[in-house]
Protein backbone atom coordinates (compact mmCIF):
# COMPACT_ATOMS: atom_id res chain seq x y z
CA UNK A 1 0.00 0.00 0.00
CA UNK A 2 1.81 3.28 -0.93
CA UNK A 3 2.35 5.87 1.61
CA UNK A 4 -0.19 8.75 2.24
CA UNK A 5 0.36 12.25 0.85
CA UNK A 6 2.34 13.88 4.26
CA UNK A 7 0.38 17.26 5.09
CA UNK A 8 1.20 20.10 4.73
CA UNK A 9 2.97 19.94 1.27
CA UNK A 10 6.33 22.19 0.72
CA UNK A 11 4.64 26.02 0.62
CA UNK A 12 1.31 24.48 -0.14
CA UNK A 13 1.79 24.06 -3.75
CA UNK A 14 0.44 21.87 -5.64
CA UNK A 15 0.75 20.92 -9.81
CA UNK A 16 -0.37 23.73 -12.06
CA UNK A 17 0.31 24.45 -15.12
CA UNK A 18 3.55 25.88 -15.06
CA UNK A 19 4.54 23.00 -13.59
CA UNK A 20 4.20 20.44 -17.06
CA UNK A 21 7.75 20.26 -18.68
CA UNK A 22 6.76 19.03 -22.64
CA UNK A 23 9.22 16.98 -24.55
CA UNK A 24 8.43 15.49 -27.94
CA UNK A 25 10.61 13.71 -30.01
CA UNK A 26 13.64 14.69 -27.47
CA UNK A 27 12.63 18.37 -28.07
CA UNK A 28 11.49 20.19 -25.27
CA UNK A 29 8.51 22.62 -26.17
CA UNK A 30 7.17 25.54 -24.22
CA UNK A 31 4.45 26.64 -26.17
CA UNK A 32 2.44 24.02 -25.33
CA UNK A 33 -1.65 24.98 -24.78
CA UNK A 34 -2.92 21.76 -23.29
CA UNK A 35 -2.07 18.20 -23.59
CA UNK A 36 -4.46 15.35 -23.41
CA UNK A 37 -4.21 11.69 -22.90
CA UNK A 38 -6.29 8.74 -21.23
CA UNK A 39 -5.96 5.14 -21.13
CA UNK A 40 -8.95 2.54 -20.86
CA UNK A 41 -8.85 -1.01 -20.29
CA UNK A 42 -12.05 -2.91 -22.05
CA UNK A 43 -12.50 -6.04 -20.95
CA UNK A 44 -14.82 -8.59 -22.93
CA UNK A 45 -17.72 -9.64 -21.06
CA UNK A 46 -18.21 -13.57 -20.71
CA UNK A 47 -22.12 -14.72 -20.43
CA UNK A 48 -23.58 -18.05 -20.23
CA UNK A 49 -26.79 -19.70 -19.90
CA UNK A 50 -27.67 -16.91 -17.14
CA UNK A 51 -28.31 -12.88 -17.05
CA UNK A 52 -25.67 -12.69 -14.89
CA UNK A 53 -21.93 -12.02 -15.76
CA UNK A 54 -19.62 -15.10 -15.58
CA UNK A 55 -16.61 -13.75 -16.13
CA UNK A 56 -14.18 -11.27 -18.22
CA UNK A 57 -11.37 -11.55 -20.11
CA UNK A 58 -7.85 -9.71 -20.02
CA UNK A 59 -8.99 -7.20 -22.20
CA UNK A 60 -7.60 -4.69 -25.23
CA UNK A 61 -5.59 -1.43 -23.72
CA UNK A 62 -7.05 1.64 -25.37
CA UNK A 63 -4.88 4.86 -24.85
CA UNK A 64 -5.66 8.13 -27.11
CA UNK A 65 -4.19 11.48 -26.75
CA UNK A 66 -3.91 14.97 -28.00
CA UNK A 67 -1.59 17.96 -27.82
CA UNK A 68 -2.97 21.88 -28.13
CA UNK A 69 0.63 23.63 -29.74
CA UNK A 70 0.89 27.16 -30.48
CA UNK A 71 1.24 27.78 -34.22
CA UNK A 72 4.86 28.32 -34.47
CA UNK A 73 5.64 25.53 -31.89
CA UNK A 74 3.34 23.32 -34.45
CA UNK A 75 5.57 24.00 -37.04
CA UNK A 76 8.97 23.27 -35.41
CA UNK A 77 7.30 19.91 -34.16
CA UNK A 78 6.77 18.93 -38.00
CA UNK A 79 10.08 20.67 -39.36
CA UNK A 80 11.56 18.23 -36.74
CA UNK A 81 9.85 14.39 -38.24
CA UNK A 82 10.34 16.43 -41.75
CA UNK A 83 8.75 14.98 -44.46
CA UNK A 84 6.62 12.38 -44.07
CA UNK A 85 5.72 13.27 -40.61
CA UNK A 86 2.77 11.51 -40.21
CA UNK A 87 4.68 8.41 -40.27
CA UNK A 88 7.68 9.58 -37.97
CA UNK A 89 6.87 7.72 -33.81
CA UNK A 90 8.21 10.29 -31.48
CA UNK A 91 7.54 9.98 -27.38
CA UNK A 92 6.06 12.47 -25.44
CA UNK A 93 7.02 12.87 -22.28
CA UNK A 94 5.00 14.92 -19.86
CA UNK A 95 6.85 15.82 -16.72
CA UNK A 96 4.88 18.05 -13.36
CA UNK A 97 7.91 19.56 -11.40
CA UNK A 98 6.62 20.95 -8.41
CA UNK A 99 8.99 22.06 -4.82
CA UNK A 100 11.33 19.19 -6.21
CA UNK A 101 8.86 16.75 -6.96
CA UNK A 102 8.74 15.13 -10.07
CA UNK A 103 6.01 13.17 -11.46
CA UNK A 104 6.44 11.96 -15.18
CA UNK A 105 4.19 10.54 -17.71
CA UNK A 106 5.08 8.71 -20.67
CA UNK A 107 3.14 8.78 -24.20
CA UNK A 108 4.84 6.02 -26.05
CA UNK A 109 5.00 5.86 -29.81
CA UNK A 110 2.59 8.78 -30.44
CA UNK A 111 2.21 9.41 -34.55
CA UNK A 112 0.47 12.25 -35.62
CA UNK A 113 -2.45 11.73 -36.85
CA UNK A 114 -4.81 14.60 -37.68
CA UNK A 115 -3.73 18.59 -36.89
CA UNK A 116 -6.62 20.74 -36.49
CA UNK A 117 -6.22 24.02 -37.50
CA UNK A 118 -9.39 26.26 -37.06
CA UNK A 119 -7.70 30.02 -36.45
CA UNK A 120 -10.11 33.19 -36.55
CA UNK A 121 -10.46 36.80 -35.92
CA UNK A 122 -9.33 37.83 -32.33
CA UNK A 123 -6.67 38.26 -29.74
CA UNK A 124 -5.34 34.95 -28.91
CA UNK A 125 -2.62 33.26 -30.23
CA UNK A 126 -3.07 31.02 -33.11
CA UNK A 127 -3.27 26.83 -31.91
CA UNK A 128 -3.15 23.68 -33.91
CA UNK A 129 -4.81 20.60 -32.07
CA UNK A 130 -2.94 17.27 -33.04
CA UNK A 131 -5.01 13.97 -32.30
CA UNK A 132 -2.15 11.25 -31.81
CA UNK A 133 -2.46 8.02 -32.90
CA UNK A 134 -0.52 6.13 -29.31
CA UNK A 135 0.62 2.61 -28.35
CA UNK A 136 0.42 3.11 -24.57
CA UNK A 137 0.99 5.91 -22.04
CA UNK A 138 2.94 4.96 -18.77
CA UNK A 139 1.79 6.91 -15.82
CA UNK A 140 4.23 7.98 -12.57
CA UNK A 141 6.63 5.25 -14.33
CA UNK A 142 4.20 2.43 -14.08
CA UNK A 143 3.19 0.46 -17.04
CA UNK A 144 -0.55 -0.50 -17.80
CA UNK A 145 0.21 -4.19 -17.75
CA UNK A 146 2.25 -6.65 -16.11
CA UNK A 147 3.74 -7.79 -18.91
CA UNK A 148 4.36 -5.23 -22.42
CA UNK A 149 4.80 -6.47 -25.75
CA UNK A 150 8.30 -6.57 -26.74
CA UNK A 151 10.06 -4.46 -29.15
CA UNK A 152 7.32 -1.60 -28.39
CA UNK A 153 9.33 0.98 -26.35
Amino acid sequence: MANPLQFPLVNGNRYAWSSVRIQANGQRYVGVKGVNYSQEVAPGEVYGTHAQKIGRTRGEVKPEASIELYKEEFDALINDLGDGFYEVEFEVVVSFDESGRVITDQIHSCRIKKPDSGHSQGPDALTVKVDLDVMWIEYSGKKPLKTMVNGIV
